[in-house]
């Protein structure tokens, strides 16, 4: 595994992320294991703290790694991202067929965007953040406080 030497070599977000997923496969980690934290991985690669949490940031959305507040990095397990992948293919020759038809209706096109949407709204909920939960049920209470007014037509 490569290290940086400050002197003659920087590291970027994608350089870590390299390391990252070498140290997960030079150590044999699996699914659920933890990585040291980012003090640790800053000083093993000879990078600053901001620039690992950066890159555990990118691992986590390329499906490497998970971040849990107070927890740390865990490593996902390998079986969820082949099962990701295999629902990204699926979702693209779903998608193909239902644009490629020649006998298109309403109910093609609805069940591409169920599809679609379902598989977005589950990215999305994997990445959230406690503050953004918040800030969504703040939303949902001050339209809760918008009074319904009816117009009726003259």
């Amino acid at each position: 595994m490569r290290t940086a030497n400050p002197a003659t070599e920087v590291l970027d977000v994608t350089d870590v992320v390299a390391l990252l997923r070498d140290l997960i496969a030079s150590k044999d980690l699996k699914g659920d294991d933890r990585l040291p934290s980012i003090r640790e991985l800053a000083i093993q690669f000879g990078v600053k703290a901001g620039t690992v949490r950066d890159a555990l940031r990118d691992a986590q959305g390329k499906g490497l790694v998970r971040v849990l507040h107070r927890v740390g990095a865990i490593v996902q397990c390998v079986d969820d991202s082949k099962a990701r992948r295999s629902n990204a293919a699926d979702l693209s020759r779903q998608f193909g067929e239902a644009v490629g038809q020649q006998d298109q209706n309403l109910f093609h096109i609805l069940e591409t965007r169920e599809t679609l949407e379902m598989t977005m709204v589950a990215r999305a909920a994997q990445r959230r953040e406690l503050s953004e939960l918040f800030r969504l049920r703040q939303i949902l209470a001050d339209m809760a406080d918008i009074p319904l007014v009816l117009v009726c037509p003259a």
